[in-house]
């Protein structure tokens, strides 16, 4: 309520409705313009969607890389036992673990 006791109701006649039809209609028009451009050019859609392609491969090698090096790596020889931590791991996540290991070697190899 306001001041003086009155209620002040909105009304939008359905402008919020059509403004959510007109940005429907201008994101279709969009759409419909991009497909044709794909039609038109497909090199140029072509030449990213390969560049996104190799990036992402090599994103993929170098994460490859750096999992064979954590399943590689071993102690040195000069490190003695007593500097080892005990750490205890259920039967289920060992396998798990185990299996993972198991596929980094084959893709190793």
């Amino acid at each position: 309520m306001s001041e003086h006791g009155a209620t002040v109701i909105t009304r939008d006649f359905g402008k919020a409705d059509r403004e959510h039809a007109r940005k429907l209609a201008t994101l279709i028009g969009e759409l419909e313009a991009h497909q044709d451009d794909v039609l038109k050019n497909p090199g140029k859609y072509l030449k990213e969607a390969s560049d996104r392609m190799l990036e992402l491969l090599t994103q993929v090698r170098a994460a490859q890389d750096a999992l064979l090096e954590v399943v590689s790596w071993k102690f040195d020889d000069g490190a003695e036992l007593h500097t080892m931590e005990v750490v205890t791991v259920d039967k289920r996540r060992w396998d798990r673990m185990q299996r993972a290991t198991d596929l980094l070697e084959a893709i190793k190899t």
